[in-house]
């Protein structure tokens, strides 16, 4: 009887052992992959996928925190898009898990946000989000995109990671799933690389945000400048450029802008990320760039090097100086951004304005370009200037950008590099050539840093404080009003004369009315009522279309480039070539037609003439050298 309970009791022991085997054994295995809720951390996985979408876990830091609920959010606004982007459209499937594996209840509150009303019990989060790049009717820019390609993605990181709002200031652990011949290119501070996965840190969201990344089969290169090791990494799906071609091509820029901060650059590192677009994507989106404080992406149309370069540089320049502001000089609006419902700083004009501005002057005090075509930059500006609304003042314009003055918002790039411009030749004209506008951004930002910010409405306070008391009347004139800036009063002083009309001289390859041909991509004559002497002389008639000129392409694209060429070789009195395309009076057929001419002296109507003057006097350029070369 004894030996009968001894073998139940072990029987039922062993029963018990293998049931506790049976039922553990599942969720020791779901252990083992699921990692464990930290303090403060959030730990998150991106899988990229090669058909528009990427797989996302969020296991956020919640513990500590003792919340009865929660907000989960995807950005609305980020920085430097200044318009509403509403990144959680492009979430799916999203669904909140406890520690147990089972769903919790939430509610969408908006596109972004989502109410999780049992925050104790939050564990992890996971969802799919669609790349941007392919959305119909997505309205976002390229640069600020997503992409999950096969043969690259696009890790906007703000348009695929989440945060609980309020805990935007914990850490982030990234790891990024890839494929194994790819490479991860950005400034995220790398904790381990694996063969198909990398996995970075950010100390925050913000910075999280502030630091996109390029997957792609590795095409880098990089340069010291300075203090500063500049990285390019580049995506060519057409194959006409590389990394080893552009970045000679542009590391001139790098050195102006050492120089004309007297050597001293305000980062280590700076991350390039240049993406060209092939194929059909070519006619189908946006270009142009999106600035970081540590890098910036760039997407381009993949057209040959000798076509895009230019491009490429003047983009390159004006978001590499963005180091010097934001990053080194901002307000209080822009260092706690609200990712939800910000409030716009006032200041765009100084964020965006004095660093356009600024990517234009220091390269003609590097020799990069010539007074003359600096002079011309400006002009072109004046024009664009009339543009926007002569009655809304830059500042209301920059506070209102998201809203009532949205249309207004590109004058932060012309109104605001001439506001630059003028703030820059009064320095120099009250100092008397001892200070001028790069005197005072390096002053400010070894005050402030990127680490810590002025208050908004504070700004002209600071830079009073900082050794330029006339910025009261100097703001209260051009930038919170919108007084007409004193361009003549101004380039007298420095030695320039100014008119509002006049005429200039320039070379032409035969100016008349033009329009597009959209078929043939490239200018058609349409009217020849205002024909200047060389059209003329080439004899142009209504319906040529200007195919090329001294045997380079006219089409849009290579025109630019076409031109540049022909201005810079041509002589007065050389004999050049346009290739046309004659119509027959049905235009149901076309002919080849060769014109000729001679380069002429052509003199043009010209709007807000900026010329030397003739005897300004020791004075005067003695402000000129100051204001062109620093010297």
């Amino acid at each position: 009887m004894n030996q009968l309970r001894i073998f139940a009791a072990k029987f039922f022991r062993m029963k018990q052992l293998f049931f506790l085997k049976f039922i553990l054994l599942p969720l020791w295995s779901i252990a083992q992959f699921l990692p464990v809720q930290r303090d403060e951390e959030y730990l998150v996985k991106i899988q990229p996928t090669s058909d528009k979408f990427a797989s996302v876990s969020v296991v956020p830091p919640l513990q500590g925190l003792e919340l009865d609920s929660v907000v989960f959010a995807l950005p609305r606004v980020v920085p430097g898009t200044y318009s509403i982007s509403s990144f959680g459209r492009f979430v799916d499937s999203i669904i909140f898990y406890d520690q147990h594996n089972a769903e919790l209840t939430s509610v969408k509150l908006d596109d972004n946000r989502w109410y999780i009303p049992q925050a104790k019990e939050l564990y992890r989060i996971e969802y799919r989000v669609n790349e941007t790049f392919s959305r119909s009717g997505a309205d976002i820019f390229e640069p600020a995109g997503t992409a999950f390609r096969k043969d690259f993605a696009l890790l906007n990181f703000f348009g695929i990671v989440g945060y609980v709002i309020g805990a935007e200031n914990f850490q982030f652990e990234i790891e990024i799933q890839r494929s194994a011949d790819f490479y991860s290119a950005g400034n995220l501070p790398l904790i381990e690389r694996r063969v198909d996965a990398d996995v970075f840190r950010s100390p925050n969201y913000f910075f999280l945000h502030d630091n996109p990344h390029l997957l792609a089969r590795p095409d880098t290169a990089s340069v010291k400048i300075a203090n500063t090791t500049i990285h390019l990494a580049v995506h060519s799906p057409e194959k006409f450029n590389s990394a080893k071609q552009i970045m000679p091509a542009i590391t001139d820029l790098f050195q102006a802008a050492a120089d004309y901060f007297d050597g001293v650059l305000p980062v280590d590192d700076y991350h390039i990320l240049l993406l060209f677009a092939g194929g059909d994507d070519r006619l189908e989106h946006n270009y142009g760039a999106l600035e970081h404080h540590y890098s910036t992406t760039v997407y381009m149309p993949d057209l040959p090097f000798d076509i895009i370069i230019d491009d490429i540089r003047d983009i390159v320049a004006h978001e590499f100086l963005h180091i010097v502001t934001p990053l080194n000089f901002h307000s209080d609006r822009v260092h706690h951004f609200d990712f939800q419902f910000p409030t716009m700083s006032r200041h765009l004009w100084l964020y965006e304005g004095v660093t356009e501005y600024t990517s234009h002057l220091m390269q003609v005090r590097g020799g990069l370009i010539t007074p003359g075509n600096f002079l011309d930059i400006m002009r072109s500006k004046m024009e664009s200037a009339e543009e926007y609304d002569k009655f809304v003042p830059i500042y209301t314009a920059s506070k209102y950008a998201f809203d009532i003055h949205e249309s207004q918002y590109l004058s932060v790039y012309d109104k605001g590099a001439l506001i630059a411009m003028m703030l820059d030749l009064q320095i120099i004209i009250s100092s008397n050539g001892e200070r001028d506008l790069k005197d005072l951004l390096v002053d400010l930002g070894n005050a402030f840093g990127p680490d810590t910010f002025f208050v908004d409405h504070m700004l002209f306070d600071v830079i009073a404080e900082h050794g330029f008391p006339g910025i009261y009347e100097f703001a209260a004139r051009f930038i919170e009003a919108n007084q007409p800036l004193p361009y003549r009063e101004f380039f007298d002083m420095v030695g320039f004369d100014f008119s509002l009309e006049g005429e200039s001289s320039s070379m032409s390859f035969g100016i008349t009315g033009f329009d597009q041909d959209p078929d043939r991509n490239v200018l058609v004559v349409i009217s020849m009522d205002e024909a200047d002497a060389v059209a003329r002389e080439l004899g142009y008639q209504v319906g040529d279309r200007i195919m090329k000129l001294n045997g380079e392409s006219m089409e849009f694209g290579k025109l630019e480039n076409t031109l540049v060429k022909f201005f810079t070789f041509s002589s007065f009195g050389d004999t050049f070539e346009v290739e046309v395309l004659r119509p027959n009076k049905k235009e149901t057929k076309f002919k080849t037609v060769r014109l000729k001419a001679k380069v002429q002296d052509v003199k043009l109507k010209t709007e807000n003439l900026i010329e030397p003057m003739e005897n300004p006097g020791e004075a005067r350029l003695k402000l000129q050298k100051k204001w062109l070369t620093n010297n």
